[in-house]
């Protein structure tokens, strides 16, 4: 049995991963989607959020380790994806927009709006409390923010419908 015991403040940080494996991009539906298959008893949801978790949780940093991760997942397939067209201050200033998105819930909703419309300072990254930041999800907002960057984003590899 797999039991998932969530409180509002977990909330936002499991946001990347229910959207890596939600069909939409609108966050309620995103959680709404994952409740539901929670509540529907169907695995494949649950079965991926805990597939993810595992890849993640065993991936090393060696260079040379196979992209067996999920397709659409920075472990898998869209790992793969080459930079180009982007400079290094384009990664860093990436980096800045993943921390802000993944500590948005230490952040005013102006805070948060300047994140979003690339006006969060790299002063206020000292604002957060990295010890309440999920560092998997600041990984995973860097990769989307590389990827709209590169104008590839979603870089995900076409993904099919399997029957139930």
């Amino acid at each position: 049995m797999f039991e998932i015991h969530l409180s509002m403040n977990d909330v936002p940080k499991m946001m990347p991963a229910f959207a890596a494996l939600s069909s939409s991009d609108d966050p309620t539906e995103c959680i709404n989607e994952f409740l539901e298959c929670i509540s529907s008893g169907k695995p494949t949801m649950l079965d991926d959020l805990r597939e993810l978790t595992v890849v993640i949780a065993r991936a090393d940093t060696n260079r040379n380790r196979p992209y067996d991760g999920q397709p659409h997942t920075f472990t898998g397939q869209r790992g793969r994806q080459l930079l180009n067209g982007i400079n290094m201050r384009d990664i860093a200033d990436c980096l800045v927009k993943a921390f802000g998105s993944a500590c948005n819930d230490q952040l005013t909703e102006e805070a948060y709006r300047r994140v979003e419309n690339d006006q969060f300072t790299y002063q206020e990254l000292y604002d957060l409390d990295l010890n309440k930041s999920d560092p998997v999800a600041i990984i995973q907002n860097l990769i989307v923010e590389i990827e709209k960057r590169m104008n590839i984003y979603p870089n995900v590899p076409e993904l099919h419908v399997i029957e139930q």
